[in-house]
């Protein structure tokens, strides 16, 4: 058998990983996957358990995932070609609570068609930090083969799909794109060729990156009409303005204090409305369409 696509959780005490059958024809996707777990005992680690067969489908692979923790709950992102998905392999996810410790997962939840396409959409990577999840595809729009894209959100809230382009991507296949949380340097793994060390697409490799990302945030405080005190304990909801006018909704946060902040992407238009009761909801209109004129001061 093989053992392969492993993911330690953010404390490393506890291990995901795949087993893939040895009787099919190893090739990638050719294989049928199930997604296994094991935990740090002492010195040593415990006997590999099989997640249950609600995640692990007995007539689908189950492979790739990637382990977050995040809002109290471990979560695990994988891919995987079950019935109820869009074609081919999927993006899916579940989720346990980590508070009572008992590995008690939810039945998978499809990411949706945003992400997901009729081709095949693979090895997911979620960036707590950033919000942010990257996952191959060859159903996008590509330059070539697979290429790796990114979303904002999370789990199935997922929007705004946008390839990493050159020189992330390349007219081969491009995926397993991995980052090192808090910074911008990662790892992925291409078929591409590589100047005099590589002159074929036949096998693949590991490259290293260092790429800075735009970084872009509206930020401000919640206050009274008259500006005289601040307000707590508000609902934002932001939201994209599609091409037609309509209103997208990518997040909604329930903030503590006055204070907020949501990242943003190029290139778009959002809709921030605040909500509490016993007042009425305001909304404000901001854009990231001119990225060297943005000014968000006005009230």
């Amino acid at each position: 058998q093989h053992f392969c696509n492993g993911s330690f959780t953010p404390d490393t005490k506890s291990f995901y990983f795949t087993i893939c059958e040895q009787g099919e024809a190893w090739g990638g996707l050719t294989s049928t996957c199930a997604i296994y777990n094991t935990s740090r005992k002492g010195a040593s680690w415990t006997t590999p358990e099989k997640l249950p067969d609600f995640v692990n489908a007995l007539d689908a692979t189950t492979t790739q995932p990637h382990v977050l923790h995040k809002d109290g709950k471990e979560i695990i992102y994988f891919s995987s070609n079950r019935k109820g998905g869009n074609g081919g392999m999927d993006i899916w996810y579940t989720e346990r609570k980590l508070s009572d410790g008992k590995m008690e997962f939810s039945f998978p939840i499809n990411l949706g068609t945003e992400i997901n396409t009729s081709g095949d959409d693979i090895t997911p990577f979620y960036d707590p930090r950033n919000e942010m999840i990257y996952f191959s595809s060859n159903g996008h729009v590509s330059i070539g083969g697979y290429d790796i894209y990114k979303s904002m959100g999370s789990k199935d809230t997922c929007t705004s799909i946008q390839n990493l382009g050159i020189p992330i991507n390349s007219p081969a296949d491009d995926n397993y794109y991995t980052k090192v949380i808090g910074t911008e340097e990662g790892y992925l793994v291409s078929n591409r060729s590589f100047g005099a060390d590589k002159l074929t697409t036949t096998e693949e490799d590991i490259f290293a990156f260092s790429t800075p990302e735009e970084k872009m945030v509206v930020k401000g405080k919640i206050m009274n009409e008259s500006r005289a005190a601040a307000i707590n304990g508000v609902t934002i909801a932001l939201y994209e303005l599609t091409a037609d006018g309509q209103r997208k909704l990518w997040t909604a946060k329930d903030f503590e204090y006055s204070d907020y902040s949501f990242r943003l992407i190029p290139n778009k238009r959002f809709i921030l409305e605040a909500t509490k009761e016993g007042y009425a909801n305001t909304s404000v209109e901001v854009n990231t369409l001119n990225t060297n004129q943005l000014d968000y001061s006005k009230e």
